[in-house]
């Protein structure tokens, strides 16, 4: 029942090609809308909250809670710090502390940072400079005018008299600081874990915010850093690694398949496979992490494997004289059963991830399940189709597409000329004696006279080149005959070749 729904399936897909690539092109650029969606900002690591099963964490839990938390019980503030790095310059000049106020003037401006913000608000060491002028109750607006009508010694005495006389000043600062000058420094920014508004919300314009204000060395490394950081690392992955592994791809299916169509067709259901796999991913809200670039490897090769039984199922199929899609259709409902066994098997192996506690490793599991899935789908459908309709355009022009398997069209390295499998035979009509076959035949088609001395021969009646084997000792020959030609050729059983220095006689 199996095979019968697959060999019809087959036969829908040879026969109506064109149906089945217009339907592949419309449900591609559906999955491909996917792909903007994708998160591509999870880390590869993991939390203790994700092994709460464990028993030693729970113990671990319980002391912190019932411990290390007891001091500061109540507590709804929580201190976001904003740094500024200055690695050829000074953080504690004027105009790095100007850009300070203006960067605290800008995000208490903002409604969001607002709602989220404590009463302890934003305080930093520009904000201790500039109301030593200005007066402890001065504004932000004063702060900026007090320290903008200063001088830059005026600046650098007032930082040193204030390291002098207030020790608190000293948090704003590295540990190791010393003098009046300073590669770093930060901004405390003082949140209301029980406001209105999302922390989460806050933290974003704080690090946006910081961004606008990169030139003057603002960073912030909050969850929104980290998120940002992981992207621009994955899409470092991608360029770097995606060109080689496409270019060890290309070398692979040349040397497969020795045909540019071919070529092109199966680096085609390549991309295609992992297009879907990230489609996918974003319509289903998978977190593609820095180390998603595993799957990627493993569905390209994978969509190599089926695309080498595809295509040479067909070849091996198509015999002289037929047409394109009977044989494609044979060679499709034939391999598709070991297709589906392969995709099947590396499902549910890949699925058992599911019971890691590492989010990271479960993506792993969901994401190559779905580009093993893509793969076999588009191997399938997408890629015989193309190859049928392909195939029919040339030899309408008169372009001959019968091909021969790859492990049995090779350059002859005497002759020098590519040698076909003999037609109903799938096997080569020549070999010369340097590249044998397996067994160790070389077979009709061919004569080597190097040879012909050490070699039994078998002459064939219609006086072509004589078969020459190098199968060792006295195995026996079988006997050869085609119906259709009326053509046969006797194998004798070899004899020991004349040799002054050893008897032929046995005792």
């Amino acid at each position: 029942m199996i095979q019968r729904f697959l060999r019809r399936a087959a036969g829908f897909v040879t026969e109506h090609n064109v149906i089945v690539l217009l339907v592949m092109v419309l449900l591609t650029g559906g999955i491909m809308a996917g792909i903007p969606q994708l998160n591509t900002s999870s880390q590869s690591g993991g939390t203790a909250s994700q092994f709460d099963d464990i028993d030693r964490v729970q113990k671990s839990q319980y002391i912190d809670d019932a411990y290390s938390k007891a001091v500061v019980k109540g507590s709804t503030r929580e201190v976001e710090p904003v740094y500024v790095w200055n690695e050829d310059g000074n953080a504690l000049s004027k105009e790095s502390l100007l850009a300070g106020l203006r960067y605290q003037q800008r995000v208490t401006e903002n409604e969001t940072v607002q709602a989220a913000l404590h009463d302890d608000g934003v305080r930093g060491i520009e904000n201790l400079v500039a109301t030593q002028s200005a007066g402890s109750s001065a504004s932000l607006d004063d702060q900026i005018q007090a320290l903008e009508s200063m001088s830059e010694a005026e600046v650098e005495t007032a930082i040193g008299q204030l390291l002098d006389e207030n020790p608190q000043a000293g948090q704003f600062l590295p540990a190791d600081h010393e003098g009046t000058t300073s590669s770093d420094r930060r901004t405390l920014v003082v949140l209301d874990t029980a406001g209105d508004s999302p922390q989460e919300d806050a933290e974003t314009v704080l690090y946006e915010t910081a961004t606008e204000y990169e030139d003057d060395g603002f960073f912030v490394l909050s969850s929104n850093a980290y998120s940002e950081a992981s992207s621009h690392f994955f899409g470092e992955m991608v360029e770097l690694v995606l060109p080689i592994t496409l270019a060890l791809i290309l070398f692979i299916l040349a040397f497969a398949y020795r045909d540019l169509v071919d070529v092109v067709v199966g680096m085609a259901g390549v991309i295609l496979s992992v297009l879907w796999t990230f489609g996918l991913l974003g319509w289903l809200g998978v977190e593609a992490g820095v180390i998603m670039i595993i799957p990627v490897v493993l569905i390209a090769g994978l969509s190599i494997d089926f695309g080498f039984h595809v295509f040479n199922r067909y070849r091996e199929e198509r015999g002289p004289g037929e047409g394109i899609r009977k044989p494609m259709a044979r060679g499709l409902s034939l391999v598709a059963t070991a297709l589906i066994l392969v995709t099947a098997t590396a499902a549910i192996g890949f699925l058992a991830n599911l019971a890691n506690p590492l989010p990271s490793i479960r993506d792993i599991g969901i994401t190559v399940t779905l580009g093993v899935v893509s793969a076999l789908g588009i191997f399938v459908t997408a890629v015989p189709a193309l190859k049928v309709s392909i195939d029919r355009t040339f030899e309408r022009i008169g372009l001959d597409r019968r091909k021969a398997r790859w492990d049995t069209a090779r350059i002859c390295g005497r002759c020098s000329k590519k040698r076909s499998p003999s037609p109903g035979a799938g096997l080569p009509s020549c070999w010369c004696s340097r590249y044998s076959l397996p067994l160790g035949a070389v077979w009709p088609g061919h004569s080597s006279t190097k040879r012909a001395t050490s070699r039994p021969t078998a002459t064939s009646q219609s006086g072509n080149s004589n078969c020459q084997s190098r199968w060792a000792g006295s195995r026996p020959r079988y006997s050869h005959s085609n119906a259709t030609s009326g053509r046969s050729t006797s194998l004798q059983t070899p004899t020991t070749p004349s040799n002054p220095r050893y008897s032929s006689k046995t005792t």
